[in-house]
């Protein structure tokens, strides 16, 4: 399976490194703080998708559900913080899906080997990018018009779970989704416990 279970305790570098640098971006970012400082992030879960280290948060229900909007996913990427245990600078990325911190990826490195200087975070190269712009196409080859109509593009982004892909298509709580695949084939997949599990429901049936 996924080894999910390797690590589920949330590390105190780890906030400190997202409030950090949500402190340092250009812009206004005092809403992902907030969530943070309210205690939205319960536990982690590590391989939570093929995106290589990346981190998935597991959430408290009210929080999340207290600053859910459904707007466009997007990632705060390309920032770079150093690591003191090898003296180089490590890629990182902070994932935010419907309004809500959801995880970062951290260049695949075990937090055994870390050893972060927040004094040192290269924000020079920083992006927003936007998951929505290239899979929601992929989607609508998928679907017929009257589903379309359903689908806001803003939650589409493809994730891959188990050497498999799926397209994210609604936010459930605590991080459990509805998902799609290629052959039209719709999910629910949960994180705690983790489980992929094929629903009947049309897309129809689901969204109206």
């Amino acid at each position: 399976m996924f080894g999910f279970f390797k690590r589920t305790k949330l590390q105190h570098w780890e906030i400190d490194l997202l409030k950090t640098v949500l402190n340092k971006l250009d812009g206004d970012y005092s809403i992902l703080l907030n969530q943070i400082n309210e205690g939205l992030i319960k536990s982690v879960l590590i391989d939570a998708s093929d995106i290589p280290g990346y981190v998935l948060f597991r959430k408290n229900h009210d929080i999340f559900n207290k600053y859910y909007k459904d707007i466009r996913c997007y990632i705060l990427s390309d920032i770079k913080v150093f690591n003191k245990k090898n003296s180089t600078y490590l890629k990182y990325d902070i994932y935010i899906l419907s309004a809500v911190v959801n995880g970062y990826s951290l260049n695949s490195v075990s937090s055994g080997k870390l050893d972060l200087d927040l004094n040192k975070i290269d924000i020079s190269s920083f992006k927003v990018k936007y998951l929505d712009e290239f899979d929601y196409e992929r989607v609508v080859k998928i679907l017929d018009k009257n589903e379309i109509k359903l689908i806001n593009p803003s939650n589409v982004y493809s994730i891959f779970l188990d050497n498999k892909e799926y397209f994210h298509l609604k936010d459930l709580e605590d991080g459990d989704f509805i998902a799609i695949d290629s052959k039209k084939n719709i999910y629910k997949i949960k994180h705690d416990p983790f489980e992929i599990t094929k629903i009947s429901q049309t897309i129809i049936q689901l969204f109206s």
